[in-house]
């Protein structure tokens, strides 16, 4: 006897709405008599006689997801995670899950595989069974708008930033104006190297919500990163606009000026590069880059004590950066002061033993201050260096 035929000798098939309801009224039953077991037993039983008939309506889908929702229930009251996420997976291609349960679902995917991707995916599922319902709950929107933040999180995977675009996509369907599913998906898209995305993600969420800081300096980074010093530059100056006192926004924009004076061809361009970049250094002092970048500006001033005090500090706060110890050791070496100039060259020798560059300069500053036999044995390990080469 085929199935078919079974059922209908049971007076129920599933190619009829009754097997359905008639099922699950008798789980509820069995659920109320505190039968869990019975009622779980039954909810099965739907599952199988949906999946094995060929000829029932896809609305029966409905019905089919309550049961897989139901049994997730029953897993999760009887602690068993991973049976409640698979349930729960399995009824949400067929009904909307509550707000609770939902959240519930992402934070466990989250929590034990220890990424967001896995969480976003069971929002960006969630979010195409709508079907026209309009964007979900307050809930499930703040918990998006949450892992969305990961977009600015330097540690966050690419598997991550691709879930976030996906979602943002989603998000933004259901309701164009969401500007923070602008800003995630702009950012996202940058991070994976899609400038003309990001970029056109970015400006969405600016002309929707034109005072926030964040997306005026996001978008003249990218700018900067397609060498349009134009747009960059004006972005980055209505990030300011909005609060002058962004550090890494001053630290970017005298970088763009500085780009457009020609390495400081344009005298005025360049001084306001440096002002800009005095600034970045006061509100974060603690930034060996900013003090780095303002010793280059006030050494193409030709301001050599402020470029020496600049460069110091960067040294300071970087002892391990070669470029900033050979910097400040060639700056001192012009400068004629060969004791300290000898030391930053040692320095720079510790880091990298064969530089060329760090040899020489060493081995230069110790012939200038009489250390001729030292100096001897380096520039004969220098001609090495080179014949090696």
């Amino acid at each position: 006897m085929g199935i078919e035929e079974l059922f209908s000798f049971l007076g129920k098939s599933p190619s009829t709405e009754e097997f359905y309801t008639d099922i699950l009224a008798k789980a509820d039953h069995a659920k109320a008599k505190n039968n869990p077991e019975k009622a779980k037993s039954l909810y099965i039983k739907l599952i199988k006689g949906y999946a094995r008939e060929k000829n029932r309506p896809s609305s029966f889908g409905r019905y089919v997801g309550q049961a897989f929702f139901e049994l997730g229930q029953q897993d999760r009251q009887e602690k068993n995670t991973s049976g409640a996420i698979k349930n729960f997976l399995q009824a949400m291609p067929f009904v909307r899950l509550p707000a609770p349960i939902i959240q519930w679902l992402a934070e466990e995917l989250s929590r034990q595989n220890n990424i967001t991707a896995h969480a976003i995916s069971v929002y960006a599922m969630h979010l195409s069974n709508l079907r026209g319902e309009g964007l979900p709950d307050d809930k499930i929107v703040e918990f998006l708008k949450e892992k969305c933040q990961s977009s600015v999180e330097p540690d966050t995977t690419s598997e991550t930033l691709k879930s976030i675009t996906e979602l943002t996509t989603k998000l933004i369907t259901a309701d164009p104006k969401i500007e923070w599913a602008h800003l995630a998906r702009g950012v996202s898209y940058g991070r994976m190297g899609n400038m003309e995305e990001a970029i056109k993600s970015l400006c969405q969420a600016e002309e929707i919500l034109p005072s926030r800081s964040i997306t005026p300096y996001y978008l003249g980074y990218y700018y900067f990163q397609r060498k349009d010093l134009g747009n960059a530059e004006l972005a980055f100056r209505r990030s300011l606009n909005i609060d002058p006192k962004q550090p890494e926004v001053l630290f970017h924009l005298s970088k763009v000026l500085l780009e457009k004076s020609g390495k400081g061809s344009d005298a005025s361009l360049l001084t306001e590069a440096t002002t800009f970049m005095e600034q970045a250094c006061i509100l974060q002092a603690a930034r060996p880059d900013y003090w780095f970048s303002l010793g280059c500006m006030r050494a193409l001033q030709a301001d050599a004590a402020s470029a020496r005090n600049a460069f110091q500090k960067s040294v300071d706060l970087e002892p391990g950066n070669f470029e900033y110890q050979i910097t400040f050791a060639d700056l001192l070496s012009t400068q004629g002061d060969l004791l300290n100039a000898i030391n930053a060259f040692r320095q720079a020798k510790k880091l990298v033993t064969s530089d060329l560059h760090a040899n020489q300069g060493l081995a230069i500053s110790l012939y200038k201050t009489g250390e001729f036999h030292e100096s001897e044995s380096l520039f004969r390990y220098i001609l090495e260096l080179k014949t090696a080469r």
